[in-house]
């Protein structure tokens, strides 16, 4: 569309199945034939980079397999982030990255379990695999305490730790942590009473 004569406006329609894994750059040449009196194409100035949209996953141990306080304890547990369309910087900041692990829905992060393990990890905890992989390998840590508590993890890479990235990086799923001593909700209702058994365990 155009306002005038002098400028033309494309409006972008929406594309779904748009999916690119490195930078597109974009560059426009306007033929004679939409110009008036023009005789030659010409090359617009500049350029359009469309960045890929980086995503991250979580696997290993905390995903896998259900850790619970003593696993804490004992330490080695891992946590595994692969990036998609995106690279880790050579040097992944430990500060930085731990940072981005929070305890979803808790105002104060000092007060959980988490933060324990977060302040006893080092550098030396944290293994860059690859451009793609980095793993972080969880330390023993003696004072961890959940009670009947469960903490569910998330983590949002800053996007300062990957190579190119334009925003913050949220990465899935979340992961769960688990107290040794297991909490059964119920609910009566009339003269019942239901029990749920916690994570997923099935009573006998």
């Amino acid at each position: 569309t155009g306002g005038c004569k002098e400028t033309l406006t494309i409006s972008l329609p929406e594309t779904k199945d748009y999916d690119i894994s490195q930078d597109q750059i974009i560059t426009l040449t306007i033929p004679a034939a939409a110009i008036k009196d023009a005789v030659n194409p010409i090359e617009a100035e500049g350029s359009i980079i469309i960045k890929p949209t980086v995503k991250a996953t979580i696997s290993g141990d905390v995903v896998d397999s259900i850790v619970r306080e003593e696993d804490i304890k004992a330490g080695g547990k891992t946590i595994v982030i692969e990036l998609e369309d995106g690279d880790w910087l050579l040097d992944v900041d430990k500060d930085k990255l731990i940072d981005g692990f929070k305890v979803v829905d808790v105002d104060k992060q000092e007060d959980t379990q988490w933060s324990k393990i977060a302040k006893k990890i080092t550098q030396d905890h944290i293994t860059r695999n690859s451009s793609k992989k980095v793993t972080i390998t969880l330390p023993e840590v003696g004072d961890v305490d959940f009670g009947v508590d469960k903490e569910i993890i998330s983590l949002t890479i800053p996007a300062e730790l990957v190579q190119g990235a334009a925003e913050d990086i949220v990465a899935t799923p979340r992961f769960t942590l688990y107290p040794d001593i297991l909490q059964v909700d119920g609910e009566a209702i009339g003269n019942l009473v239901y029990l749920e058994s916690p994570d997923g365990r099935v009573p006998r």
